[in-house]
């Protein structure tokens, strides 16, 4: 059992400027509270000692460095509407963070200078040009930032130096929806890669009937057209679908998800959330290697969903049955990934306390770094020069913000 000090937790406070004192916190401290590291996997299973070029590390790997977050600045004090939700925010060459905010009518992109005094808005409601209505996701890459609006079924590019409208691509024209090997398949997400191509996802499922979906993942250009033949597929959450008239199934992501992020090279990195498995691709979505740690998540409750989604514990074990799926034993051992501008992965891991998570930082590799913990409600956005980038919501008024933390690696 491992006990985390609450330095790891509790950020100091510190003076951003000559008037104000202001305290941040990385995730409320958890005071007199044992977190009970991974569950170690006595027995690697066969699914994985069968994968190719495969490294296997020890479950209970020490990390060569303790880590602290020093808070530096607080974004989003102006601009932002006290109601409005932040979803992610990037921080662009210039050193201005851009955050997406959202109201359940409204959403925006509000930019901040780097000593955290407002900028401008980006674009604005509507259906013009340069104008959006809802934001599925926003990136900044090859010289420019990219803007799908979902709503109107398009990508916005602005100029990453100047912030002005560029063009608009419209997905619905583009040659790639009647590729034979994604018809009849769903758009799922769009990646911008170095070079200004997409790295575009598909959702569908490969035979009638089936209650696994899969992930069809192709390159293409700006206007739309296949770059290349070969495709990279991946699993999808189960989505089960009831005989009972209940309404809408969600996909059931606790019997496990494919995540997936690209690196600064356009290397693919992806893992299949239950098990601690994270395999590399090249840009092209050949596989090159993979690493594993013998981990699994905290013992799974199925009576903890009680009105998830709008569905009773009754309900989902009834799906499960119905479909002749068994509930898992554990929850998902990961929950999301990111690859920072140092080719380091970042790993969140599911651990007992269910209210944070216990980030994992890795080598390209797979050694272990560090580990911290954060509350899950307060995402990691970006990690970018030495900086960390995350989500704070103030307790008293439920305000949000962005802070930028420094990171500090001190060998163990």
């Amino acid at each position: 059992m491992v006990s985390f000090k609450c330095y790891l937790l509790n950020v100091k406070t510190m003076k951003l400027s000559l008037l104000i004192l202001v305290s941040f916190t990385v995730g409320s401290c958890i005071q007199d509270t044992e977190i009970k590291s991974v569950r170690i996997i006595e027995e690697i299973p066969e699914h994985i000692r069968e994968i190719e070029n495969l490294t296997i590390l020890p479950g209970d790997s020490e990390p060569e460095y303790s880590v602290e977050f020093i808070p530096i600045q607080r974004y989003g004090e102006t601009g932002v509407s006290g109601r409005s939700r932040i979803n992610n925010s990037t921080v662009n060459k210039d050193g201005r963070v851009l955050i997406w905010s959202a109201t359940p009518f409204l959403h925006s992109i509000h930019i901040y200078n780097s000593d955290g005094t407002y900028y401008k808005q980006l674009g604005q409601p509507g259906r013009g040009p340069g104008e959006f209505e809802r934001i599925s996701s926003f990136q900044i890459n090859a010289g420019s930032i990219y803007l799908h609006d979902f709503a109107n079924n398009r990508i916005n590019i602005y100029s990453s130096d100047d912030y002005s409208f560029e063009k608009t691509v419209r997905i619905r024209d583009w040659s790639v929806l009647k590729h034979q090997a994604v018809r009849d398949m769903n758009f799922s997400t769009i990646h911008v890669r170095d070079d200004g191509n997409f790295l575009v996802s598909f959702m569908g499922y490969p035979e009638k009937g089936n209650i696994r979906p899969v992930l069809k993942f192709l390159l293409v250009d700006t206007n739309g057209d296949v770059l290349q033949s070969e495709k990279l597929e991946l699993p999808h959450s189960y989505r089960l679908e009831s005989r009972n008239r209940i309404g809408f199934t969600p996909h059931l992501t606790f019997l496990g998800s494919t995540i997936f992020t690209l690196s600064r090279r356009d290397e693919i990195f992806t893992a299949w959330t239950r098990d601690f498995l994270i395999k590399k691709y090249d840009e092209t979505g050949r596989y090159q290697s993979a690493f594993y740690y013998p981990v699994k998540g905290p013992r799974f409750n199925l009576d903890s969903f009680g009105g998830w989604f709008g569905l009773s514990a009754k309900n989902i074990r009834n799906i499960l049955l119905e479909n002749n799926v068994e509930a898992p034993e554990s929850y998902p051992a990961l929950f999301t990934l990111k690859v920072d501008d140092e080719d380091r992965i970042w790993v969140a891991v599911t651990v007992e306390y269910l209210g944070v998570y216990e980030w994992w930082i890795l080598s390209e590799t797979g050694e272990l770094i560090a580990k911290f913990l954060r509350r899950h409600d307060q995402p990691i956005f970006d990690i970018k020069n030495g900086y960390l980038y995350g989500k704070e919501v103030d307790e008293e008024t439920g305000a949000e913000y962005v802070v930028k933390y420094r990171m500090e690696l001190t060998e163990e």
